[in-house]
């Protein structure tokens, strides 16, 4: 199989390069990062694809920033919609599929439990909206994962940002009114591989099981790394600075359930993977 991973510069796109190598027997891998290609130029798109002929492309870039996309809305459709557009259309016709990943950010985070797959979708950001509309131009052959809270060995994010802040001292203080799943980026990328592997096609959410505010997240990050050294202070949404332009979801806790019913196994739980990849990071 002839796997194209684009984006693989990123969190998740790393991740995916490892699993692919993983594999090496049965895969030839082929990458395609930040610098190397702009999703968002439909030419150079169609003339990589087409010099490179994969069966399956693994699109792992985004505009994931979410107030710079307030900022910079045009920028935000280019990379997270057009860009799949671009994949989707020059993938028809080398009869390739599509493997893309989407966000809890679809929803407006009001409802009181959490989200299926067939739930309507209402993004407050243009994050949300520009990601959704990417999900709009996949096929139902392509296979969509929306994910949430993810975190791994590479690149910035949430748990390195504690474990910085934790060595220096710092006072931790986060929300307890923003409800979500953490999901491991090496995790995520193993399952969709896994995916691929068995056939699957259509919109999954695949997230770690469980659910938690990013304040019980940080207290067991702490509880794992640092349990005497510092407290975690637990505040609102409305305590957090006013300069934060977009809108954030209050409960983005997604459902599996098609996962679940697919014949394969969801991702561990948020806890066990966390604690996985707290040993990876802190050694």
């Amino acid at each position: 199989m002839r796997v194209l991973v684009v984006g693989s510069n990123g969190q998740l796109g790393k991740e995916l390069v490892e699993a692919c190598s993983s594999h090496a027997k049965t895969i030839s891998l082929f990458t395609a990062d930040s610098k190397t290609l702009d999703i968002g130029d439909r030419e150079a798109v169609e003339t990589l694809v087409r010099d490179l002929s994969p069966d399956v492309i693994f699109n792992a870039a985004a505009m994931t920033k979410v107030d710079l996309c307030e900022d910079l809305p045009a920028a935000a459709f280019r990379v997270n919609a057009l860009g799949v557009r671009n994949l989707v259309q020059v993938a028809s016709k080398m009869d390739a599929k599509v493997v893309h990943f989407s966000t809890d950010y679809v929803f407006d985070g009001t409802s009181n439990v959490p989200y299926l797959e067939w739930d309507e979708p209402n993004p407050i950001s243009v994050y949300g909206k520009s990601k959704l509309a990417g999900e709009r131009e996949l096929r139902p052959t392509d296979l969509c994962l929306r994910t949430s809270w993810v975190v791994g060995r590479y690149g910035n994010n949430l748990i390195k940002t504690v474990l910085r802040l934790v060595s220096q001292g710092k006072e931790l203080r986060f929300v307890n009114d923003q409800f979500g799943s953490l999901t491991v980026a090496k995790d995520l990328a193993e399952k969709s591989l896994e995916m691929v592997f068995y056939g699957l096609g259509g919109l999954y959410h695949v997230t770690g099981q469980g659910s938690a505010s990013w304040f019980e997240v940080v207290c067991k990050v702490v509880e794992e790394v640092a349990p005497r050294a510092v407290e975690v202070q637990s505040i609102t949404s409305a305590d957090l600075p006013s300069d934060r332009k977009a809108r954030r979801p209050k409960n983005s806790v997604l459902e599996n359930f098609a996962l679940k019913n697919s014949g394969l196994s969801p991702l561990p739980k948020w806890e066990d993977s966390l604690v996985d990849l707290l040993r990876e990071i802190v050694r």
